[in-house]
């Protein structure tokens, strides 16, 4: 089909004429809502148009929503303790040292065009992840593997001497250079996923960004979903796979993902009997929806962080001191109690107070007092001066919402003139990984419950790290950490990285995450985690019970 994206703006007349087409007869026109509790089909907002679908470099949350229904790794997470449990794998065992895991394959895994899943297609994934030409985002994550940063960043070109082996076709065998107390959550996470690598040279090689290998009838995947269709600005659907292991215990027939930027057109979608789920909810609507229609609404805390990126190259944030009066003039107070509104937590420390046990001595304190002492010294007295300042974010109201919020507070006491430049999604991250901004919207939810999960974003070999900002005592602490396994000495290693972020303000935390939006009352297995991760296989639609009324 022709891949013609559709302008934004006829977005709520695609949904009108979806209502039009449900039509039944002459009667009252049958909703989605409706039609997906008869048919199995569950239709979620999904806030954004998906950059792509290739697991090994997509890092945003609408792409992995997606991913998670077409993909399975080694693992999986339970859907509401977030304990690994046996996804292509039946099981595994971990030496006795922690260095070395082994996984026994199912024998009945199958990718969707029917061809067996083996352990070399494990091995080779993990392979393409590394290879420096694809650049993939999250290569990274693989570093405490034997040999893998080494292949990653060219220093040798033998993957064999990479720790990622497969003996026979049913086994993968991990051997780490250090312990890694977390492995088998990040192993559940889509970077770590199994990828058609037959398919994948199909289709312009394995090294090439942005191939076909990603569309309908192209895309073969493992999971409990395939994909059927990709209409984009308008859908996504990802139908049942019929050759998953368990495709016994899926509970739907398919998943229509909808990339509705505005939250106001997503909520009407969803008042409208159009959408079963939505991504997020204007923050107007949650008294509305708490008041009227509770058993929809959603407020639930998870693991995330909300902050501002600053491009430490660019004048004036090259500058610690200038860094700081911005980070002291926002009130986070006010930002989460009036602006927000939905359960978030001002953020005063860059990872989340009790992730992995860990609490921060530290935090982001300081009297605003400060400010004219630290514009003076920085040469900008009374904001006199500033070069131009522009604020990056990507089109949705609620970061407009919060972006007019700061541009007040920082013109207020600061006397700055910040401009704002929203950006649809694709363009929003391929401008912000340039460093073509000032400041920049950004958001973090981790892979796993763990504080290094967002240490390693600032570390100099993160792609996610387009600050410009780069520390060699923070870099030691984080790979010292990373292998350490005495939780008092990781606690004291996190407590020093967190003090160096603090100190340096590279990023400007905002606010701890809570996840806000609807969800219809027929949705069931709808799980809830601190990670606000989905298994797709276990939700299903029911009739709604009838009203007590």
């Amino acid at each position: 089909m022709p891949f013609t994206p559709v302008p934004s703006r006829l977005l709520p007349v695609a949904i009108l004429v979806s209502v039009c087409l449900a039509v039944s007869g002459c009667g009252r026109p049958e909703t989605r809502v409706e039609s997906g509790i008869r048919n199995g089909v569950l239709h979620c907002g999904n806030g954004v148009e998906p950059q792509d679908l290739d697991p090994h470099t997509n890092t945003g949350s609408p792409e992995a929503r997606i991913l998670s229904a077409l993909f399975e790794g080694l693992v999986g997470q339970d859907g509401e303790t977030l304990q690994p449990v046996p996804g292509v794998a039946g099981s595994w065992s971990v030496s006795p040292d922690g260095l070395t895991y082994t996984f026994d394959l199912r024998r009945d895994a199958r990718w969707s065009d029917g061809t067996p899943l083996t352990a070399h297609d494990f091995v080779e994934s993990f392979r393409r992840l590394i290879t420096p030409e694809l650049a993939g985002e999250f290569a990274y994550m693989t570093y405490p593997v034997i040999g893998a940063e080494d292949y990653h960043s060219g220093l040798t070109r033998d993957f064999s001497t990479v720790g990622y082996k497969a003996p026979d076709d049913f086994t993968v065998v991990i051997s780490l250079r250090e312990p890694v107390p977390y492995l088998l959550n990040l192993l559940a996470s889509y970077p770590w996923v199994p990828v058609p690598i037959h398919t994948i040279r199909a289709h312009g090689g394995l090294s090439r960004k942005g191939t076909a290998w990603t569309r309908p009838g192209n895309l073969v995947g493992n999971g409990p979903f395939i994909l059927k269709e990709w209409i984009p600005n308008q859908v996504v659907v990802a139908e049942r796979n019929p050759l998953y292991w368990d495709a016994e215990s899926v509970g739907l027939n398919a998943i229509h993902f909808h990339p509705i930027e505005s939250q106001e057109t997503e909520e009407r979608a969803f008042r409208a009997g159009q959408l079963h789920t939505t991504a997020s909810l204007p923050v107007s609507k949650i008294p509305v929806y708490r008041r009227d229609q509770p058993e929809s609404l959603r407020t639930e805390p998870r693991l995330g962080v909300a902050y501002v990126m600053c491009n430490t190259r660019r004048p004036p944030f090259d500058q610690p001191g200038i860094r700081r009066a911005f980070a002291l003039a926002i009130d986070r107070d006010l930002l989460v109690d009036r602006v927000l509104q939905g359960g978030q937590r001002p953020a005063l420390t860059f990872s989340q107070p009790g992730m992995g046990g860990f609490y921060s001595t530290e935090t982001l304190t300081g009297d605003p007092g400060e400010i004219p002492a630290l514009l003076n010294r920085a040469g900008y007295a009374d904001g006199r001066a500033f070069p131009p300042i522009d604020y990056l974010y990507n089109t949705n109201e609620g970061n407009r919402n919060i972006a007019e919020t700061l541009q007040e507070m920082w013109r207020r006491s600061l006397g700055a003139d910040v401009r704002l430049t929203n950006q649809e999604w694709k363009v929003f991250l391929d401008n912000r990984s340039l460093g073509h901004y000032s400041l920049g919207r950004a958001a973090w939810m981790p892979f796993a419950d763990d504080p290094i999960d967002y240490y390693q974003l600032l570390t100099a070999a993160s792609p996610d790290n387009s600050t410009g900002w780069t520390d060699p005592e923070f870099e030691a602490c984080f790979r010292q950490a990373r292998s350490t396994v005495n939780p008092a000495e990781r606690m004291k290693l996190y407590q020093r990285m967190e003090s160096i972020i603090l100190r340096d303000l590279p990023i400007i935390p905002l606010y701890h995450y809570s996840t806000v939006y609807l969800v219809h009352p027929s949705v069931r297995g709808w799980s809830m985690n601190r990670l606000d991760s989905r298994p797709w296989k276990q939700i299903r639609l029911e009739s709604e019970p009838a009203s007590p009324r």
